[in-house]
């Protein structure tokens, strides 16, 4: 045998990977019978074989169905997590025993629960019920993203290179270049590129998920979407961003949202008012007008005098109207190659409220009009709603829609979600869908959910698989042999130690000793059998299994786990020096700091928690890292960090509703990445570089414990170049990042010029995150720029040596003008209001709502805010703003000895005496400046006026209007 190809292995021994193929057999012979046969063969890769993708794991969840409400309980009561069929639904993530107790209270109310908690509960499935699924594709925006790279791995899809390598786009380039060669500022191409790509990653996401809608539908050109992936048009995406491409020029019009009107109104409002257009009419609270600045402000004052709340938006490109058909040609090009086709999956149109076409002219009529006309979204979900029995309704790209859809069925039995958040990776946020369609009604992929295999059917002990055939409980032929050498004894002489002392030769007694073990290997599994009965319906509840990893010399404790964080001002005093809006540094009420707690700080802050759970491991990467709203210090800051393991060695914490990240840890740190250990390109200079003092003198509200700038050395037209340093500040040193993103917009925009940090997809670390100790340098690599966001990637060196590495930093940009940043940045120096005469002054509003809100925070102060709240309007509130701007303007231009060094707008209080007439005084440091003047004001709609002389004086503001005889 040793000489043919078969060799029986007498010890443990390695297959030589060389020698393929490689075939082993393994036989299994048992005496009673019973024997089991396998053939192996070694795995060989394909050539061409692409290496599988690392699968993301994002926890555990749990799926369990009864059929009824209180054997749902009861099961959850005693441990059994399983999926037996039943109306009664529920799924839960993040498992702990405070959110079993929250589940089980839920069920007992009875009525639906959709999301919150992360717990999806229902008792009557709508997609049991004839309910059907729709997926709808939003309209395009060019500003926001969705993570990606989880979606990728998990379902093996290609990444960003080999989408874009597999277009018709460019392919004389690499996908690489291709990308990198989009212009900053030319913001559709790549942005039309990266939403295609998330909407394609999404769709056969779901397609892997066997997750399919019964309709389609679109929001403006998310239409587009809907129809390709319906599979109804094939056609040239060369042409398409071309046609796209000349949005970014489009004439601006005024576009107001108006709140609560119905469809009647919206229509007739049009009619009587000239050049004025409905745009959208997306649910009851939002319905867009578009038209002329004249048509615009007609608008505003027939909806202030109906009170009827709306925001007014400052540019528009005049879609879904007549208005941009003077700035777009109706150009059928880029239609002329397309193929169309009935599709698989009907697609239905928020233009006219019926199917879209299939055939080719119709569908071409309807697309040349669809940005000309209006969009009826409410109209078409009613439809749907109604006649076609739509009850879910999912979103593939980023949007508005599912917010519309809550507005729109309110009282309803629905269900709405996105596919793609800002808050959970791609994949993970999939997992919300599946849990959505299977408490409604839908079987779902319970692995991918992260149903344990356990608690799977197909799997668990406790469960017999549906299906299957009944359980053996008689086992005949085992029974007549026994019966046959133990006589009537049967199997009671088989205990324990037994034997059959007749029975001598050796044939006899080894079919006596099979009997033996075969009866004991029934009692055994008999035995644990009952053991598993017993704990599973036992009165004491099951403990839920947490998730835990055994090494060789600890085993972690992977609960989840929450941890309070108090910030008090006085233990945070550096934080005067990140006030957006500073105050005189004498000024003691804390209500008017406007304290805010930096980005970096809050990151900071996080790690410490995340470090303490890891004590003997290297922070070597923060991501996923967003900040959902500012923390102010005004008052006392108290709010819970809730933790969750993602992996052994990856953490995710939450703070509140403020902002999140994920941390990983690792035994070492990375080696040093070789793109960044020498010179980093950034392009030629393209100005003088600043020095730190005019950077923070000029463009930076940041106090002297947040400048870490020590020197700015090279500003290009991809990045900059500065050496920075920890100062007192928490968050100080990694500061430098958003302060560098800000520099670089004042440096090169001309609108749109404050930014805060909003997110940070990655920063890998090579060294301690807490050792901050001397000088770095930092380079920025701007990688995109929008009217909206700005973000970069930013390396920190020290010593030569790669610090850290930051990706994907992003700044959301906010619109300002010159003389607001100016008095914001420097009071003393500056005033909004314009001198008309001496003593008298003028100020006209063009700030929108958010640049108001910064102003009220440098002109009023407390006695002034209170005055303002107590006001029945937002309007009137709004007047009392602008008064006051023109007011303290007034009094700290005419008092002031010199121009240069006047006082803070904050430090004068603005009141009425019994009369009503106007006064004002001041704070006792400037009292002596501001008391014994007389002042009047007036306002009307955005114009403030004010009037200030030492002896009385009146002044009033009235329209001019031409009279009719």
């Amino acid at each position: 045998m040793f000489e043919s190809r078969f060799m029986p292995p007498q010890k443990l021994m390695d297959w030589k990977e060389s020698e393929l193929p490689l075939v082993a057999g393994v036989n299994a012979f048992g005496f009673g019978g019973i024997n089991a046969h396998a053939i192996l063969t070694a795995y060989e890769a394909p050539a061409d074989a692409k290496p599988q993708k690392k699968k993301p794991y994002f926890g555990e969840a749990l799926m369990i169905s009864a059929k009824t409400n209180d054997q749902l309980i009861e099961k959850i009561k005693r441990g059994d997590y399983t999926n037996t069929g039943g109306n009664y639904r529920l799924v839960m993530f993040t498992l702990t025993e405070e959110r079993i107790e929250r589940a089980i209270s839920i069920i007992e109310k009875g009525k639906t629960w959709h999301g919150r908690f992360d717990i999806w509960y229902s008792n009557n499935p709508m997609l049991l019920n004839g309910g059907k699924i729709a997926f709808m594709f939003p309209g395009f925006n060019p500003d926001w993203e969705s993570e990606s790279k989880s979606l990728s791995d998990a379902f093996d899809l290609p990444d960003i290179e080999e989408f874009v390598s597999s277009m018709d786009i460019n392919k004389e380039k690499t996908a690489e270049k291709f990308i990198s060669s989009l212009a900053i500022n030319e913001k559709t191409d790549k942005s039309a590129i990266l939403v295609d790509y998330i909407n394609f990653l999404t769709k056969h996401s779901l397609d892997k998920l066997n997750i399919e809608a019964d309709m389609y539908l679109g929001h403006s050109i998310g239409e587009w979407q809907a129809v390709r992936y319906a599979g109804m048009v094939e056609g040239n995406g060369n042409k398409m961003i071309e046609t796209m491409r000349d949005w970014d020029e489009l004439v601006n019009y005024p576009l107001i949202a108006a709140s609560g009107i119905g469809l009647d109104k919206a229509q007739k409002w049009c009619e009587e008012i000239p050049d004025l257009y409905m745009a959208n009419d997306n649910c009851p609270n939002q319905v867009l007008f578009s038209g002329t600045q004249e048509a615009g402000d007609k608008l505003c004052s027939l909806l202030e005098l109906e009170k009827i709340f709306y925001t007014t938006i400052p540019f528009s490109g005049g879609w879904h109207t007549p208005l941009i058909a003077e700035s777009m040609d109706k150009s059928q090009e880029f239609l002329e190659y397309v193929e169309v086709k009935e599709g698989t999956v009907p697609v239905w149109s928020s233009a006219t409220l019926e199917r879209v076409p299939h055939e080719k002219e119709k569908y071409v009529e309807l697309v040349s009009e669809q940005l000309f006309k209006p969009v009826y979204f409410r109209g078409l979900i009613e439809k749907l709603y109604k006649e076609e029995n739509a009850r879910i309704f999912i979103q593939i790209g980023r949007g508005p829609l599912t917010n519309f859809i809550e507005d729109t069925l309110k009282g309803e039995d629905f269900g709405a979600i996105e596919a793609n958040v800002s808050i959970r990776d791609g994949a993970d946020q999939l997992r919300r869908v599946q849990a959505l369609l299977f408490v409604e009604g839908k079987e779902v992929d319970p692995t991918f959910l992260g149903v344990k295999p356990i608690y799977q059917v197909d799997n668990s002990l406790l469960i017999i698989p549906r299906g299957a055939p009944n359980v053996v409980a008689d086992l005949p032929e085992l029974k007549a042999a026994v019966a046959n050498s133990y006589g009537d004894a049967g199997l009671s002489a088989l205990s324990e130690g037994s034997t059959n002392t007749e029975n001598k030769m050796p044939i006899p007694t080894m079919l006596s000793d099979n009997i033996r073990d075969a009866v004991k290997v029934q009692k055994e599994i008999e035995q644990l059998f009952e053991k598993r009965i017993q704990a599973v319906g036992g009165k004491e509840r099951a403990v839920v299994q947490r998730r835990t990893v055994a090494k060789p010399k600890e085993v972690r404790n992977l609960e989840p786990f929450e941890e309070p964080l108090a910030l008090h001002f006085k233990d945070h005093p550096y934080l005067v020096d990140h006030s957006i809006v500073r105050q005189p540094k004498w000024w003691d009420n804390q209500e008017d700091l406007n304290l805010v707690v930096p980005f970096t700080m809050t990151i900071e802050l996080l790690s410490e928690v995340a470090k303490k759970r890891m004590p003997d491991k290297k922070l070597v990467k923060i991501k996923n890292v967003a900040a959902y709203q500012w923390i102010g210090l005004e008052k006392p800051f108290d709010e819970k960090i809730t933790g969750k393991w993602l992996s052994e060695d990856t953490i995710s914490l939450q703070l509140g509703s403020y902002a999140k990240a994920e941390f990983v840890f690792a035994d070492e740190w990375p080696a040093q990445p070789k793109e960044f250990t020498g010179t980093i390109d950034i392009g030629e200079s393209i100005m003088k570089p600043y020095t730190s003092e005019e950077f923070y003198d000029l463009f930076s509200f940041h106090g002297p414990q947040y400048h870490s700038c020590k020197e700015v050395s090279k500003v290009s037209s991809r990045g900059m170049r500065t050496s920075a340093e920890k100062k007192e500040g928490k968050g100080s040193l990694l500061d430098i990042m958003g302060q560098q993103l800000g520099l670089f917009l004042h440096l090169t925009a001309k609108k749109n010029t404050i930014s805060f940090p909003v997110r940070l997809k990655e920063m890998a670390l090579y060294e301690d995150i807490f050792d901050q100790e001397g000088e770095f340098e930092h380079t920025l690599q701007i990688t995109r720029m929008t009217e909206s966001v700005i973000a970069g990637n930013m390396i920190l060196k020290r010593g030569g040596k790669v610090w850290s590495v930051a990706k994907d930093f992003v700044c959301q940009r906010f619109e300002n003008q010159l003389p607001v940043w100016y008095v914001i940045l420097k009071p003393q120096k500056n005033i909004l209001a314009e001198q008309l005469e001496p003593g008298v002054f003028l100020f006209n509003n063009t700030n929108q709502e958010n640049i108001l809100g910064l102003l009220s925070k440098r002109y009023l102060n407390e006695q002034d805010r209170q005055m303002s709240e107590a006001l029945e309007s937002a309007k009137l509130q709004r007047q009392f703003l602008i008064s006051r701007i023109a007011l303290k303007d007034a009094v700290r231009h005419y008092v002031a000895e010199n121009k240069e060094d006047m006082i803070y707008p904050i430090e004068i209080f603005s009141g009425h005496d019994e009369q009503g007439k106007p006064t004002v005084n001041g704070h006792e440091l400037s009292r002596d400046k501001v008391d014994n003047y007389h002042v009047s004001i007036a306002h009307k709609e955005n114009i403030g006026v004010a009037m200030v002389s030492d002896h009385a004086i009146g002044i009033d503001i009235e329209s001019i209007e031409e009279k009719k005889c």
